[in-house]
């Protein structure tokens, strides 16, 4: 038997020798590597500048030179001498005094006439009914000395006699106190209470004015048991005295709705 059939060449063993072999690094420098001689190329010199090349000095400011403008003046009149000035519809300046303007030609006017100490009317000479002069007595906004007078404080009536409407009035709140029920027993002591505000101004002689003549009318009907003529006065009392005259007002109206609960006298 043929000895290379029985034993033929591993293919295998030289493919593995050509991978060895490309694996391997070249150990040639690259071209771009290789060093090259610095005496083969010109260096430029580095830039210098010559410092007298400068006007100014090296520590001088800046300076700007102004900005030429480019406006245009609508008012600029024109320096040729063919072209007529611009002329204005103006009136010409006052020569004389403020507010005064030259007269046409040929007129001359007179001089202003001169501001002397004499110059004027004569002052006024002082009278004796002349206010500059007079005593002042009372100032302008002085109050009337009437209002200081204790009789006619307040517009009060003491001229009136009041004993019969007081009378009148008494004798009204005894009867609704004898008869008062149990439960307003303590309705009918306020309006004793504010009752007697009223006594004490009719005492006083210090009931206000106003009131004294619908006052009278109102007990009278209240004493002759007329309750709506009584309660129409109360109502316009109401209206226009509540103000100052409140208080007593309330007590009589309570003394009116309790009296007429009351059953008359027989």
């Amino acid at each position: 038997m043929d000895p290379s059939i029985a034993n033929p060449p591993r293919k295998d063993n030289e493919e593995n020798k050509v991978d060895e072999a490309d694996d391997k690094f070249s150990v040639d420098r690259p071209v771009w590597a290789s060093e090259t001689s610095t005496t083969s190329q010109d260096l430029a010199p580095p830039p210098t500048y010559d410092p007298s090349a400068f006007s100014a000095p090296l520590n001088a400011l800046p300076t700007f030179k102004p900005r030429k403008s480019n406006r245009v003046s609508v008012l600029s009149y024109s320096t040729d001498a063919t072209t007529p000035p611009m002329t204005s519809n103006s009136p010409p300046p006052a020569t004389g005094p403020a507010g005064t303007t030259p007269p046409p030609g040929g007129i001359k006017l007179p001089p202003p006439p001169m501001k002397g100490a004499g110059s004027g009317p004569a002052p006024i000479p002082y009278t004796k009914g002349d206010f500059r002069t007079a005593e002042i007595v009372n100032h302008w906004n002085d109050p009337p000395t009437q209002i200081f007078e204790k009789g006619a404080k307040n517009g009060e009536s003491t001229a009136y006699d009041f004993g019969p409407m007081n009378t009148m009035l008494t004798a009204i709140i005894k009867e609704c106190s004898a008869n008062v029920p149990a439960p307003q027993k303590r309705m009918f002591e306020d309006t004793t209470k504010r009752l007697q505000v009223l006594q004490d101004q009719m005492n006083n002689g210090t009931v206000n004015e106003r009131v004294v003549t619908p006052l009278g009318d109102m007990i009278q009907a209240l004493s002759s048991r007329s309750f709506a003529q009584c309660l129409a006065i109360h109502a316009k009392l109401m209206q226009t005295e509540f103000e100052s005259e409140g208080k007593w007002l309330l007590g009589f109206k309570r003394l009116i709705d309790l009296y007429a609960s009351l059953p008359p006298p027989s």
